[in-house]
């Protein structure tokens, strides 16, 4: 990542060529820009930032750095993608097809930019280890925790108790796997004899988390 970083400012400081007081000119698909996010590479298309922000020339949107430093589109990099992936430039992880049904509330958020990535070729799914295989490969037994659920959400899974449950008279609703952008029992301390679990609440807008909530334990 470092690397990647150094050789992110390096490059962008090499094709600026300053022709006197003000701002500098770019190579080709290139804009000078005080303050941007470092750019992405076809080996690594999505580089961890060790800054906030970079100032030099940086690639334009939708290119990325080739094996010379050139910033050329994201869809003319050589496939750097594994076994039954293709690249998509503007890919959204929560489209890909997946073995496991998305889980209640798992709703897929849309990007307000591009972002390039390796997704399931066509006729292919996600599996619970990440792999894009054929549908009859996927698991036949549904998961009823978190060990198989592949979540893509910054909060992982965590087990949540629905806002509906159909059980008998007096029995306790089970918690059921669920993918959450933020998990409130990981801060959340409770009394002596009571237990954290995440419960799901009415919501006014497209998604919102289950709410920690603290229980006596049984």
């Amino acid at each position: 990542m470092v690397k990647a970083f150094i050789l992110t400012l390096l490059v962008a400081a090499a094709s600026a060529q300053v022709t006197g007081p003000g701002t500098p000119v770019c190579s080709g698909n290139e804009t000078f820009t005080h303050c941007g996010p470092c750019d992405g590479f076809c080996t690594n298309l999505q580089p961890t930032c060790e800054v906030e922000c970079d100032a030099g020339c940086l690639c334009n949107p939708g290119y990325v750095r080739d094996s010379e430093g050139h910033c050329i589109k994201v869809e003319d990099c050589p496939v750097q993608c594994g076994a039954n992936e293709e690249l998509n430039p503007c890919y959204n992880a929560c489209e890909d097809p997946k073995c496991i049904a998305s889980a209640p509330g798992d709703l897929c958020p849309i990007p307000v930019e591009c972002v390039p990535g390796c997704a399931c070729k066509r006729g292919f799914v996600r599996d619970p280890s990440g792999k894009c295989v054929k549908p009859a490969a996927c698991p036949i037994n549904p998961t009823t925790d978190c060990s198989t659920l592949v979540c893509l959400t910054p909060g992982g899974c965590a087990m949540v108790q629905p806002l509906v449950c159909m059980t008998p008279f007096g029995t306790a609703c089970p918690l059921v796997p669920q993918c959450v952008n933020e998990n409130q029992c990981l801060y959340t301390r409770c009394p002596r004899g009571f237990q954290c679990i995440l419960k799901e609440v009415p919501c006014d807008t497209l998604s919102c988390d289950p709410v920690a909530q603290c229980v006596p334990i049984v």
